[in-house]
Order: C-alpha cells, then structure tokens, then sequence
C-alpha cells in the first residue's frame, strides 16, 4: 500500500502535465462508504491512471487477461491491484473476485460502459455489470466524469475529470423487483453523463 500511494505521488505530476489533467472535486465530503466503487465513463487505456491520479485512492481494477502474459507488465499491474478477466467479460471468477473486493473494504474501478467510445457518454451505453456488482456487494459509487475534445486522449490535449458525490447504496434505483441491474447501471451511469456535461460547458 505504502508502495502504491508513492507511486501515485511519482507519477501525478508526470501524468497532469503530460495530458494537461485538470481535476474539478465537487463532492461534499471526501468521505467514502465502507464499501464503494468507482465508476468512470470509457475513452481510453488511460483511464485507470487518470481516476486514480485524480482520486489518489489505492483503486483495484480488472485487465484483459493478454496483459498478464507480459512477463513485466505483468508485475506493474499486479502490484496497482489489477487482475485478469477474459476477454468475453463473462467472467465468474473474476466477477466474485471483485466483489470480495469491494466486501472487504477495498475500492475497486468499473466502467459501466464495458468498452472504450469516443462519443458523448449517454445512460443507455450502460451494461448491466455495475448494477449486479452493486447489487451483490451492496455498495455505494463514487461518479468520475472524463471529458477530452473529440472524447479522444492524446498527448497535451487538456483533460477534465470531475468527481462527483457518492451515489448512496440505497439511493440507486434496481427497479421494483430489487434486480433490475442495467436499470441500476444506467441509473449510475447518468450520474456520470451529468458530471461529463458539466466538463463541456
């Protein structure tokens, strides 16, 4: 952990100079549930480093499988809390893994999307695998919204990412039979759309 938080601290700078990343917090308290995710909209490879450089939360998080066959890529994720899922996203193992996570007091990255996009982010984009991870692990989400021109990263193009207040466990709509988990995605899904329009104006 005391590893993890250096690192943040080495490479921050780096990484808000390089992508000219302004960080705008509007959350009221920076105090998180015992049990939280952090869910982001999706433009790039990126996007790990940006939610947790504006965060500065140790944050664990899910990497294609092909990544962990790079004998020292491999080590580096490993040791920021990644771990493989396949490349279907149907991945049990992994999915209970993140779970256990979250259960266990760890703050864990989704992105509800499922996949990179370079459009505006809209609530239907959602996939149902945040709202059944919320629902399973009983969590809040803290909301981080990325916005770039084009919705595309590169090199000195500045970056806003806004975080949001946490979206409370029982403030999340799972729809009237408790298992309605898209409707819960793209509920929390929103959230992040409002944040990234914020970013534009």
């Amino acid at each position: 952990m005391k590893f993890y938080r250096f690192v943040i601290k080495l490479i921050s700078p780096l990484v808000k100079l390089f992508l000219r990343v302004k960080i705008v917090d509007l959350r009221s308290t920076k105090e998180l549930p015992e049990k939280t995710i952090i869910c982001a909209n999706h433009l790039s490879n990126w996007d790990p480093v940006l939610t947790v450089v504006a965060t500065g939360l140790p944050i664990n998080f899910m990497a294609k499988e092909s990544l962990f066959r790079v004998p020292i890529l491999k080590n580096i994720i490993r040791a920021f809390g990644a771990f493989p899922v396949s490349k279907s996203g149907q991945d049990t193992s992994a999915i209970k893994k993140a779970i256990e996570i979250i259960k266990s007091g760890g703050c864990f990255s989704l992105f509800p999307q499922g996949t990179r996009l370079h459009i505006e982010p809209q609530a239907e984009q959602a996939k149902k695998g945040v709202g059944f991870i919320c629902a399973k692990a009983e969590s809040g989400v803290l909301p981080v919204g990325i916005y770039t021109k084009n919705y595309k990263i590169k090199l000195f193009r500045k970056i806003t990412v806004t975080i949001g207040d946490v979206i409370k466990f029982e403030d999340i709509d799972f729809g009237p039979d408790g298992k309605d988990y898209l409707n819960a995605s793209q509920h929390i899904f929103g959230k992040i759309c409002d944040l990234v329009k914020l970013e534009k104006k």
